[in-house]
């Protein structure tokens, strides 16, 4: 779904996954996924890498992570980033 933006912008999309369940709405969680990959495509440097990772942690839990070396959220922002 995002290889296309990816490489039109010149950023490496890498994926590291291991089954992490997670009850919810499977298109809420695309949704969620879709945003945070498409954001940090577009805010990533030319030649810039973006790595999605999930798992579960040693107690069972799982976890997501969408890495990229955008700028980030500047920090007077931060408080709106759940809006």
């Amino acid at each position: 779904t995002w290889l296309d933006s990816a490489l039109a912008a010149g950023v490496d999309l890498g994926f590291e996954t291991a089954p992490a369940p997670v009850q919810g709405s499977p298109w809420m969680l695309r949704e969620l996924l879709g945003n945070l990959i498409d954001n940090a495509i577009r805010h990533s440097p030319p030649d810039g890498e973006v790595t999605v990772r999930c798992g579960l942690t040693a107690a069972g839990q799982s976890w997501l992570t969408v890495e990229d070396a955008g700028p980030g959220i500047p920090t007077a922002e931060h408080d709106k980033v759940f809006e």
